[in-house]
């Protein structure tokens, strides 16, 4: 009987993993006719204290020390757990199941992370190193009693330092599922202060997110030598770096493989047929490498400064996807042929799927504004939710403008429009505008 009742928890505990909602677990247990401890221990919590930052990882660090106790009964209901340096060790008498995963901190030497370590090392799936941690000897300690990591953040701004955190966390008796690398704030110095580094970003089979911000040597380091970055699925390059160097890294990279890219440099992206998000900058996105090629699984584009002239261009690469779901860009301006380019398209996209488009013209005029919300009016899959911004630039709308903003949100229940730096607003339709919910508006001014 005691066996089937261990089971039994087993199984809830298990179910609660599964539920992402805070407000799902609530409900899920509270409908229960029995708990067991851990999740009668959840629901008392939910009630002494705002659990919201708390689902589904439970942040141990700050935990408040006067309801310590319930936190530890109620320590197994979550999937999740992350340690800090400074986590009360009282914590290690509760027992995990094997469904909930560790987050621990590595740092130089710390005996907190040490000692969970040592108790919950076969849980820990996640690891990071932030904040100027150095490398010592003590971390090998520490990683061979976590057999099971899955995914590392390495995060620092010293590449001699990194290079020693990336060669430990790469080595082939601790294989990694995911291994992400961002080195920040980086002053530059002799690009062969930075080898070691990209050797140790070369060697790596397991490293699925690069992200260099102003690294211009780490760029230099990694561009010089021989090898491949095939693994990485992320890649993003601050806008300092060396248009060259960028471009020498994604050949790299695996065009297969890669489904995020976040560039500021001029390159050529066109190899890039499975991307699910692209992030370009400063007019940076060449249209005469989009012409022949397309984006089908492409979700989510920001573009930014894209030259009137080259907007059709963009526009006709993004109605390749099939997928597009988040459209945002701004620029200084736009021609008519822009706008009605992106009119022309968004029937289309709305129909698979669109769900936030955000539009920054300065000035987006009347016949852009009309193009745009009659567009908005057709055809589109009704079950998904549309977020539309709108930024008009200090001018005032006139009152066929403002009843076409009523048209669009009018088409469905699930549109929201937002329409930003509008100068005024007609005074007849004003207080109707200001009662729609689904228009928000940065200005309470009306027309005399």
């Amino acid at each position: 009987m005691h066996q089937a009742i261990d089971t039994l928890s087993t199984v809830l505990l298990d179910i609660v993993h599964l539920l992402s909602e805070l407000k799902d677990v609530v409900a899920f247990v509270s409908a229960l006719p029995d708990l067991p401890p851990a999740l009668h221990a959840l629901l008392s919590l939910s009630r002494s204290m705002d659990l919201t930052r708390h689902w589904p990882c439970l942040y141990l660090e700050n935990f408040p020390v006067r309801i310590i106790d319930l936190g530890i009964t109620a320590l197994p209901a979550f999937p999740h757990v992350s340690v800090g340096p400074a986590t009360n060790l009282r914590w290690l008498a509760a027992p995990l199941p094997r469904s909930t995963r560790v987050r621990l901190p590595l740092r130089s030497r710390n005996d907190t992370s040490l000692a969970f370590a040592r108790v919950w090392g076969d849980r820990v799936r996640h690891v990071s190193v932030t904040k100027g941690a150095e490398f010592s000897a003590h971390v090998h300690e520490l990683l061979d009693l976590c057999h099971y990591v899955e995914h590392a953040i390495v995060r620092l701004s010293d590449p001699a330092n990194a290079a020693l955190w990336m060669s430990a966390l790469a080595r082939p008796a601790f294989p990694l599922r995911s291994l992400s690398f961002e080195i920040t704030r980086y002053s530059s110095g002799p690009v062969d202060d930075c080898m070691p580094l990209a050797c140790a970003l070369l060697a790596s089979p397991s490293l699925r997110t690069l992200i260099l911000n102003g690294a211009d040597d780490v760029h230099a380091a990694l561009a010089a030598l021989d090898g491949d970055l095939h693994s990485v699925k992320t890649f993003h390059s601050s806008s300092e770096a060396p248009e060259a160097k960028v471009q020498t890294l994604l050949d790299k990279l695996d065009p297969a493989r890669v489904v995020e890219l976040h560039v500021s440099q001029c390159v050529d992206i066109s190899r890039f047929r499975a991307l699910r998000s692209i992030d370009v900058m400063h007019d940076k996105l060449d249209p005469q490498h989009l012409t022949a090629d397309s984006c089908p699984n492409l979700r989510y584009a920001f573009i930014s400064k894209i030259p009137a002239s080259d907007m059709p261009s963009v526009v006709a690469w993004l109605s390749t996807s099939q997928v597009l779901t988040n459209f945002q860009t701004w620029t200084k301006f736009v021609d008519d042929r822009g706008i009605e380019s992106i009119a022309a398209a968004l029937p289309e996209w709305l129909a698979r799927g669109l769900e936030q488009l955000s539009l920054d013209f300065a000035p987006l005029n009347k016949q852009g504004l009309l193009l745009v919300t009659h567009a908005m009016t057709t055809m589109r899959n009704n079950p998904k939710r549309l977020k539309v911004k709108l930024v008009i630039t200090k001018r005032a709308l006139d009152l066929e403008e403002t009843r076409a903003l009523f048209t669009a949100v009018g088409s469905s229940p699930n549109v929201t429009l937002t329409v930003n730096d509008v100068l005024s607003y007609p005074q007849a339709v004003f207080p109707e505008l200001a009662a729609q919910a689904r228009i928000e508006t940065d200005q309470s001014k009306a027309m005399s």
